[in-house]
């Protein structure tokens, strides 16, 4: 008899095929390994997993997890979704444990969730999950945007010019530089503090320095109010001690208020928050810092601050029932009466305008003092005073002004009268109202003719509704100022008096008639519903290149992107950058991730046509490097969003069989495990084909796709999938680990099943990233480690098969090398033609032959045959390890030509 296999041990490496026929396998293949992870040699038996937290509120699957872990601060929040919409916060962040539930809820449970994606910008958390709209989640520390100590001589404007602007100050992290409160005092004296924060915000932490407040004295609070108003809100005051607020560091916290709008000050857009004191502080007051935090909130779309010309003005004068046309950076307001009306259309809904009348403003007041004015009494004409200086109209005195004259010799010349006609040397009054008295007296002459807007309306559809709350910083068009006012959520555009333009219309009426010569350049203060506009509730996000990612469901196939490190900015020159993605179809983009430096976007597969994935290049939403799409494939899409994972070192064959690193995608699709390397991918599923074929009954289930996952395990380089496979599962049954080094697939068999997986950093202990799985009971777990899954032992394993293709053989020994262990065994089972009656079973400790071993032989002799053997090495001990260095076999043929037994 020949020997057709010499005993020669060879490493164990490779992978399971779980979707041939055991007795097709060519000999040395493994037909199922389990629960170990390639050392490549070798394999060594997974670790197991503890509870993350004693006990669970209900047995909800955990759909998704993610750690939001900031950059700048120390500041760590893990959070798990699960299967009611519900979005909880860990009270621990492992490897610690807690004692009871896993945490709080932040978000309440909302039907019909998809498994949630994540992004963090600018150390901002951002979230969707495709019911509720997006949120988004600044922490607990974040830099302010804006921080201004406002100290004035007169009323406080709606939107401030003047200020110290602290903000460099309060953000840049020194002990030496300083926000400078000292003598801070009341607002009735115009002092106040503003803060600006990008998103709403629920706390303002302030870092005093030695120099603290030692006056006694109250903080309060305001915020921008939807009426256009600033409100105050009831705070507590972390910084207060002995009745003295700012006198030590600490957190002013409140409750959000649900009426709060952005605000436009210090030429800057945000939310705003104005600190008033009740009695002026101390002469040396210094902050060396001031951060905000929040919690979640819907993303909006917040004014990037760019103001933008009025679109077109239109004038309506009231005598001749007309109306006049300009461009909004030059509006002819010159002697706009009362009954006449101001139009301004804007693109968008506002909350104000900047006025400017540059060399032209409305004249409201002046005064001028001479010896040279004369009263001429015009007899039966008008009257008038002259001067011989010749400046009345220079000096802006005009016809339908109130004229006070003062210091004239005759007394009843010292009244206050209306010019009917002005020249450069004269301002004529009606007849009758003066005496004449010749020059010489010092005589004072004052114009007042302050204009005050009347009314600010908006066109909502039918008509126009008049907004409130109406602060003119123009003065009646007296100087360059800003126009606030309420704003109105109903505006709708409209094609004003046949102008051609859809546009939103602004109607203002002034009091009182307005000088003979202005000329107005309108700039507009907008602001954004998200709501009401074509950004319906956000499917799934992502952050690429500094800006956040937004698909938007229902418009599955366009991606926006909002301005660079301002994820609710999605206006102006660097907001709102679209790419069309996919091949024409509208399914929802459900997954992106970061791939080189471009982005790779899946959308969900329906249908015969399936779904897509599209690789977006570019640098900006424009210029020469505008943001673009690179088509890919029509036809492989995604499952869902927590089932892709991008690799920045993936082993490649080249036609000359180098392997070199390249970054590599892997996903889930519904036709199987897909590898993308650039424009390239393939089908890397072969081995487990049969769970994505629908003729076998362990096919993934449809209807289910939202309960696959796919991730990496940094801890063995390996990528671990969940399948919900069969026609009855309602979850992921079936769990794989492929190895991307090798190509390799093997099963996990898991006592507690998993319904995600994800990394995060670890709060203590030695180890940078630890793996956390979302259990199907409620539980969230920290895997790979301790040698069991909690109570329950991890049974590893290899089958390997020897196929002699129809030929009769026999193994006459076997041996088996795995690394010491203080104690267990590995129980070695020989099968022959696929009978899974075992035919010769044999049990190898694990325990050191000699003291200082580290590794241990085993050398058996038997004498099983048959035309197929399996030879099955199984570990399954409480507590205890094993790994698998190398095997062999001897093999012989006991074909003969006499051999009749079989026919």
């Amino acid at each position: 008899m020949a020997i057709l296999i010499p005993l020669k041990n060879i490493p164990f490496q490779g992978g399971s095929d779980l979707a041939h026929e055991i007795a097709l396998l060519e000999s040395g293949a493994f037909s199922n390994v389990q629960n170990v992870r390639p050392t490549r040699p070798g394999f060594v038996q997974r670790k197991g997993c503890v509870k993350q937290h004693t006990t669970a509120a209900d047995s909800q699957e955990i759909t998704n997890g993610y750690q939001f872990c900031k950059g700048e601060v120390v500041e760590r929040h893990l959070y798990a979704q699960r299967a009611d919409g519900s979005l909880q916060e860990a009270t621990s962040n492992p490897p610690m444990v807690t004692t009871g539930n896993f945490g709080t809820e932040r978000l309440a449970a909302v039907s019909g969730s998809s498994p949630a994606s994540f992004g963090n910008i600018n150390d901002m958390m951002i979230y969707a999950d495709g019911v509720r709209q997006a949120q988004i989640n600044p922490g607990d520390t974040q830099k302010v945007y804006g921080c201004h100590v406002y100290k004035g001589t007169a009323a406080i404007p709606d939107i401030p010019i003047i200020g110290e602007d602290y903000t460099a100050e309060a953000i840049d992290g020194l002990s030496t530089t300083y926000v400078d409160m000292s003598a801070l005092n009341t607002a009735a004296n115009f002092h106040r503090i503003y803060i600006r924060a990008p998103v709403r915000a629920n706390k303002i932490n302030i870092t005093m320095s030695a120099n603290v407040n030692t006056n006694t004295a109250t903080l309060s609070m305001k915020y921008r109010k939807n009426d256009g108003t600033f409100a105050s809100v009831t705070i507590a005051d972390g910084t207060a001690a002995a009745g003295k607020t700012l006198a030590q560091s600490g957190s002013i916290t409140w409750t959000m208020p649900t009426d709060e709008v952005p605000h436009f000050c210090f030429n800057g857009s945000g939310f705003v928050y104005v600190l008033e004191v009740s009695a002026q502080l101390s002469s040396n007051v210094k902050a060396t810092a001031v951060t905000f935090g929040g919690t979640f909130q819907d993303i909006i779309n917040l004014w990037d601050g760019n103001m933008p010309d009025v679109v077109e003005a239109r004038v309506y004068d009231s005598s001749q029932t007309k109306y006049s046309t300009y461009a909004g950076i030059s509006v002819d307001l010159s002697a706009m009466e009362a009954a006449d009306k101001l139009y301004l259309l804007t693109a968008q809904p506002v909350i104000g305008f900047f006025a400017d009348p540059g060399m032209t403003p409305n004249k409201a007041a002046g005064t001028l003092t001479g010896t040279d004015i004369a009263f001429i009494d015009g007899g039966t004409g008008d009257d008038y005073i002259t001067r011989t200086s010749a400046d009345f109209f220079t000096q802006g005195f005009e016809a339908g002004m109130s004229v006070t004259i003062a210091g004239a010799g005759q007394a009843g010349n010292n009244a206050t009268r209306t010019a009917k006609k002005v020249t450069a040397t004269a301002i004529y009054f009606q007849t009758g109202s003066l005496t004449a008295e010749a020059a010489g007296a010092s005589v004072t002459v004052s114009r007042s003719n302050a204009t005050v807007i009347n009314s600010v309306k908006v066109h909502t559809g039918s008509d126009f509704t008049a907004l409130s709350n109406i602060k003119d910083g123009s003065a009646g068009m007296s100087t360059a100022g800003f126009i606030t006012f309420s704003r109105n959520e109903n505006a709708k555009k409209i094609n004003f008096q046949g102008s051609g333009v859809e546009a939103y219309v602004y109607e203002i009426t002034f009091d009182k008639k307005l000088s003979a010569e202005i000329l107005v350049a309108f700039q507009y203060l907008p602001f954004f519903n998200i709501n009401k506009t074509h950004f319906p509730i956000v499917q799934s996000v992502h952050v690429w290149k500094n800006r956040a990612c937004y698909a938007f469901k229902g418009i599955g196939n366009i991606l926006y992107f909002s301005a660079r490190n301002q994820p609710m900015v999605l206006n102006g020159s660097d907001g709102v950058g679209r790419v069309y993605i996919g091949y024409g179809n509208k399914n929802d983009i459900l997954c992106m991730r970061k791939f080189y430096n471009e982005l790779i976007v899946w959308q969900a597969e329906k249908g015969e046509e399936g779904g897509s994935f599209t690789i977006v290049e570019g640098d900006s939403p424009t210029g020469q490097r505008a943001f673009d799409r690179l088509g890919t494939s029509p036809r492989y899409g995604i499952v869902n969003s927590k089932s892709a994972v991008v690799l920045e070192s993936v082993n490649i064959e080249t036609m000359n069989k180098e392997r070199p690193i390249a970054t590599g995608a892997f996903w889930i699709s519904r036709d199987g495990v897909i590898k993308g390397i650039g424009m390239n991918f393939e089908i890397i599923s072969g081995k487990i084909a049969n769970y994505f074929d629908p003729t076998k009954a362990e096919c993934i289930r449809r209807g289910y796709e939202d309960k696959h996952w796919l991730a990496f395990d940094r801890a063995y380089g390996v990528i671990r999938m969940g399948l919900c496979s069969g026609a009855s599962a309602t979850m992921a049954n079936k769990f794989f680990i492929y190895d991307p080094t090798t190509n390799e697939w093997t099963v996990d068999v898991l006592t507690q099943p998993l319904s995600c997986m994800f990394e995060v950093e670890a709060e203590t202990g030695n180890l940078i990233v630890l793996q956390m799985g979302g259990g199907q009971d409620g539980y969230v777990r920290q895997l790979n480690t301790t040698l069991d899954d909690e109570s329950t032992a991890v049974h590893a394993k290899a089958r390997v098969e020897i196929n002699a293709n129809g030929h009769r053989i026999r193994i006459n020994k076997d041996t088996l090398r795995c690394k010491v262990q203080a104690a267990g065994k590995i129980v070695r089972t020989i099968m022959a033609d696929g009978n899974p009656t075992v035919r010769d079973t044999k049990d190898l400790t694990m325990t050191a032959k000699n003291a200082n071993d580290v590794y241990r032989r085993h050398y058996k002799k038997n004498k099983v045959d048959g035309d197929h053997i399996s030879i099955e090495w199984s570990h399954n001990e409480l507590g205890k390890s094993c790994h698998f260095l190398d095997f062999g076999v001897e093999v012989e043929s006991i074909d003969s030509t006499a051999d009749t037994s079989d026919t």
